[in-house]
């Protein structure tokens, strides 16, 4: 059903998240690119479904802020050094 989503699409995934396969994100990256629609994504190595690591959040978070200043307006502030 990926032609029928016409918002911007943000997936964040874990590559070792045993709750939802990785391999089903990668999967609708596909069909939506197929469509002509490229989502944003981002893919965590060593983090499983819900992130647990300081820099694994910090990374998500500065993929959302950019992603929503591009699509909602705003300022991204620089990726935080750890």
């Amino acid at each position: 059903m990926a032609d029928k989503i016409s918002a911007p699409v943000l997936i964040i995934q874990g590559e070792d998240d045993h709750t939802v396969p990785v391999q089903q994100a990668h999967a609708m990256v596909e069909a939506l690119e197929k469509t002509g629609h490229k989502p944003q994504s981002l893919f965590i190595a060593h983090e499983g479904h819900g992130f647990t690591s300081e820099p694994s959040l910090v990374q998500e978070f500065h993929k959302i802020e950019e992603f929503l200043a591009k699509y909602l307006g705003g300022e991204v502030s620089p990726p935080v050094k750890l």
